[in-house]
């Protein structure tokens, strides 16, 4: 670990105290543009280069700072790669003493700003005590590699310091421009170096040293950036805690030779408040305290077309297909149900996602799903518009939703809000939810239930159910219920996907359809239902405009 001279320390304690915009005035703030770089887009990674200022904005230095008797001493430790305005996600052996324990927080500093040590850059550095250190699990088990400085005062955002971006489909990067980043890659230079790889595959590298053994010596720190479409996110750190081993020794050495982003992601996310970024979120209780915004539609929502039994292209426009990242088993992108309710959101089921995956898309508009545009059977030239794929910007689950046996469809709920607001259209319309109470109290025992049925013999119409409710002992004689006000059941098994609604039609300002339930199981002979009149203070409670 080198230790600094007394005029690089001095001038480092000294601006914590009197701050970054000395001597030189403070370059003008930009906003937050995580893995992107506005001092320059230079497509350039020799092995081996010194970065040029600004080509990492993410990339800072921490130290270790001791306090002696007579002096102080500020050693240099590790890269730390910024991820938010606050937080600094660096290997966890960066904030390990020597005897072997965690450091304080008062013990480690933070510089982002520039790309050379020993360089004051008075006006662009930037130097930050750390407020405290948090842990990624359990100290001594070997999985958790990974610490997060939180710094006492947020770093200002310009051109030469950014937030990486943190994603957790580590997938997505394989294949693409990975780039080695730490300080001193290159020999004898106080610069961040760079190399350039391709899942660490040793035919893309010039240099015979990039070795961890070599890398760890230099920087032990030093962290690995995929580029992702315009922008670079940290997926993994090089991890020093291994026995030394040549990064080209093996074929796909990116597992074991690198402590990776994404098995963390969860954590990051909570730690430095990135909810922004998780896909799939926990829902919020209802604050009787809160003044929530009117969102879903009283009015424009539940027009529909009657005619047969199988649905025509213009009924139940509120019908989505929710399509998510796992294969189903004949290798298929696997698929639940939704509903359109506003113009950003489709209500669904918590329990999907176990099923689907993470949602990905939503498609809206649809009625047979072999032809695009639909066409009327009887009429061949009249056709609706073509359906619309939506992408998910993310899903909020239950928060008390647990898939427990005795549990059943308890809080089996979740929105999905997309990415660009739904135009509505003929074929694209929202449904109406339950939003008053004498809608909440109605006693209904006959129900519609649409959806695509994939073991029916037209399973790529989009068709239509009517069910008889049933009493819930009936339905489960022999397990245990929580909650019957929160649920109801039909008996005998309908074959619709998850997520499908249970409605009706009602006098709600004229006649319209509302969704009274959405389905959750099917469960030996019998249907289970999620009540939306039970959630919708819950659902209120997490649609934003």
């Amino acid at each position: 670990m080198k230790t600094f001279g007394f005029k690089t320390m001095f001038t480092t304690l000294n601006l914590l105290l009197i701050g970054d915009c000395f001597q030189k005035p403070c370059l003008p703030e930009r906003s937050l543009q995580c893995g992107l770089r506005p001092a320059g887009q230079s497509a350039s990674y020799d092995n081996g280069a010194v970065a040029y200022a600004g080509q990492w904005p993410w990339h800072g230095t921490v130290y270790h700072y001791r306090k002696r008797a007579r002096a102080a001493a500020v050693e240099f430790a590790c890269s730390g790669t910024l991820i938010s305005e606050r937080h600094v996600l660096i290997a966890k052996n960066c904030a390990i003493g020597g005897n072997g324990s965690w450091l304080e927080s008062g013990e480690l500093l933070f510089r982002i700003g520039t790309h050379a040590q020993n360089v004051f850059n008075f006006g662009r550095a930037q130097h930050r005590k750390v407020g405290k250190i948090h842990q990624s699990g359990d100290f001594n088990a070997k999985r958790n590699k990974l610490a997060i400085l939180e710094l006492s005062e947020m770093v200002r955002f310009n051109e030469y310091v950014q937030p990486a971006c943190v994603r957790k489909d580590r997938n997505h990067f394989i294949e693409k421009l990975g780039v080695v980043t730490g300080w001193g890659l290159e020999k004898g230079k106080e610069f961040i170096g760079n190399y350039k790889s391709r899942r660490f595959d040793c035919q893309d590298f010039d240099s015979p040293q990039l070795n961890r053994t070599f890398i760890c010596s230099q920087d032990p720190g030093a962290s690995v950036v995929y580029k992702w479409g315009h922008n670079f996110a940290t997926v993994g750190m090089i991890d020093c805690t291994k026995k030394a081993v040549d990064l080209c020794a093996r074929h796909t050495p990116f597992e074991e030779d690198t402590i990776q982003v994404s098995k963390y992601f969860s954590w990051i996310v909570d730690v430095a408040d990135l909810d922004h970024l998780q896909k799939v979120r926990k829902g919020q209780n209802h604050d009787p305290s809160m003044q929530y915004s009117e969102i879903l539609p009283r009015r424009n929502c539940g027009n529909l077309v009657l005619s047969g039994n199988t649905s025509n292209l213009y009924r139940y426009p509120w019908m989505a297909i929710v399509i998510g990242d796992m294969l189903d088993f004949y290798d298929n992108k696997a698929t639940c149900m939704g509903t359109l309710i506003s113009h950003h959101y489709v209500l669904t089921t918590s329990s999907a996602n176990f099923f689907i995956g993470e949602p990905q898309l939503v498609r809206l508009g649809d009625y047979d799903t072999q032809t695009n545009p639909d066409c009327s059977e009887n009429e061949e030239t009249e056709c609706a518009s073509p359906y619309e794929d939506y992408e998910v910007a993310y899903t909020i689950l239950h928060q008390d939703y647990f898939n427990q046996p005795m549990d059943y469809a308890i809080n089996d709920i979740a929105l999905i809000r997309t990415k660009k607001a739904v135009y509505f259209d003929d074929h694209i319309q929202p449904v109406c939810l339950p939003i008053t109470q004498n809608l909440r109290q109605l006693s209904i025992k006959r129900y519609t239930k649409t959806g695509w049925k994939p073991r029916s013999k037209s399973p790529n119409l989009l068709q239509k159910n009517v069910v008889t409710l049933s009493n819930i002992t009936d339905c489960f004689d022999n397990h245990a219920i929580t909650n019957f006000d929160a649920i109801m059941c039909t008996k005998g098994k309908q074959h619709f996907r998850l997520g499908s609604p249970l409605g009706s039609i009602v006098d709600h300002n004229g006649r319209r359809f509302v969704q009274f339930a959405v389905e959750s199981y099917e469960l030996k002979g019998s249907t289970l239902y999620t009540l939306t009149s039970c959630n919708m203070d819950w659902i209120v409670a997490n649609m934003k405009k």
